[in-house]
């Protein structure tokens, strides 16, 4: 392992509440007569599904908040919904089999978004699965998985020089996150290299990446780019990505870290209601949490002196 300073950790964690809330979605009908929206409705995360209209002026949308949704097609308003356990991405269908209806959905998160900005899925690792809905319908789906993977304590980095783990990084950008995603991050669609560095020694990692035993699997070899030192550093990187989850699992037990979180999370809140243009409206709110925060604040300075 290695040690963080707390500062690092915070600032990880700050990042992580900044993209899962910023980033949303908005479903929205549009009017083409009169040239303006009829209506919109705002999804808690962006990259939701396609739509499915139907005659009966239902529209029905997968979230990547895991939930399968209809909603009234001339007024927007949410008719029904349904724990999907799984973020949706694709588009649902309908079919009729002997006179009855039904309505299909792949569900899996997936695709360039969560890769592109390093956005971990809600619950770990996810298999996805084909729903099909119908009237009366009593089928059950299995139990949620574990809402974040736990990660063991990893090994020891073999390097621990700043610039080789800064060429670590950027190596592993160019070569290695459009797949596996940015800050070694994978958003649950394929391996999360943070995870498999932690556990592998460096001679594993090396087999993986310069000798190409995955290529079957679609892990070719990188060893036109990458010799072996090149593959330390990027091993290391990953290793320190790996701590820092770690660090941040680890930690988010003690009080001092719960409070530093809570005004982080109190923060983000704040940033989301000036990314919506609804400062004016919540500025009473706003400018209370502010002086929440602030008091807080002192009390930890105060906490800490001591």
């Amino acid at each position: 392992g290695v040690d963080l300073p707390a500062e690092t950790l915070v600032d990880a964690y700050f990042m992580q509440m900044l993209k899962s809330k910023v980033t949303r979605g908005v479903l929205q009908a549009w009017d083409p007569v009169r040239q303006k929206p009829a209506w919109s409705y705002k999804h808690a995360r962006t990259w939701n599904g396609g739509v499915l209209a139907t005659a009966g002026n239902l529209v029905f949308q997968g979230t990547a908040d895991h939930k399968f949704m209809a909603f009234d097609a001339k007024t927007g308003d949410v008719l029904w919904q349904y724990d999907s356990r799984l973020a949706i991405m694709a588009a649902p269908v309908t079919y009729r089999v002997d006179g009855e209806q039904y309505i299909a959905v792949l569900a899996k998160w997936g695709g360039g978004f969560p890769l592109a900005v390093g956005l971990p899925p809600i619950h770990g690792l996810e298999k996805g699965r084909l729903l099909v809905f119908k009237l009366n319908g009593d089928a059950q789906l299995p139990a949620l998985p574990p809402k974040k993977t736990p990660m063991n304590k990893p090994l020891s980095m073999t390097m621990t020089d700043e610039g080789a783990l800064k060429e670590g990084e950027a190596l592993y950008e160019a070569y290695c996150g459009a797949c596996h995603g940015k800050d070694g991050v994978s958003g649950g669609t394929v391996p999360d290299l943070r995870f498999r560095a932690s556990q592998y020694p460096f001679e594993a990692f090396r087999i993986f990446v310069l000798d190409g035993v995955l290529a079957e699997k679609g892990m070719v070899s990188f060893s036109d780019v990458l010799d072996e030192e090149k593959a330390e550093k990027v091993y290391n990187y990953l290793l320190q990505k790996a701590n820092l989850e770690y660090e941040l699992q680890q930690q988010k037990s003690s009080f001092a870290m719960r409070l530093r979180l809570w005004i982080y999370d109190k923060l983000v809140s704040l940033i989301v209601l000036a990314v919506d243009g609804s400062v004016v409206f919540y500025l009473g709110a706003a400018l209370f949490n502010l002086l929440v925060l602030w008091l807080l604040f002192r009390i930890y300075r105060r906490f800490r002196t001591k």
